[in-house]
């Protein structure tokens, strides 16, 4: 599955689940009551599990585990904050965060580590708790890959607790 078919499918499931699942101002109680998700991720080249825990006054940890060109291994650890809220609505919150982190990949015999900056924009539904990230990863990596790398995007889709 491709990442762009993969990023359609998690969006279609939010969207399925926010229109089926019935509540009230579920999205402005994550960051607030509930500061917990865990879901999927995806992105240039990797397939992650992904867990987010918000540390208060809209700044979070965020991490990623998973595999790097379905063969290796992709570690990921991100500090995030989100200050700027685009949209605010019947059907949820538009955000902006920024921030940065640390990443490791290893497939074959090549590795590689890196820091990255982080530009996201994501989308909480009201209906439910749920998050749809959509993020820009300009790399820096030191290792087998050493360099800049600016096409890293990536995506996310988390149910909080």
């Amino acid at each position: 599955m491709s990442n762009l078919s993969f990023a359609r499918a998690c969006a279609c499931l939010a969207l399925a689940a926010s229109l089926l699942v019935g509540g009230q101002a579920a999205a402005l109680e994550i960051g607030q009551t509930k500061l917990f998700g865990i879901g999927v991720a995806g992105g240039y080249y990797t397939e992650n599990l992904t867990a987010k825990y918000y540390l208060g006054n809209k700044a979070a940890i965020q991490g990623f585990l998973g595999g790097y060109n379905f063969e290796g291994l992709a570690l990921a650890v991100d500090y995030v904050v989100e200050p700027v809220e685009l949209a605010k609505g019947p059907a949820g919150r538009l955000f902006l965060g920024f921030g940065g982190g640390a990443d490791f990949w290893s497939w074959s015999s090549y590795s590689s580590i890196g820091v990255h900056a982080l530009v996201e924009l994501g989308w909480h539904f009201k209906a439910v708790p749920i998050e749809f990230v959509a993020d820009w990863r300009p790399m820096f990596f030191f290792g087998h890959h050493d360099g800049f790398a600016g096409r890293g995007g990536h995506g996310a889709v988390r149910w909080y607790f």
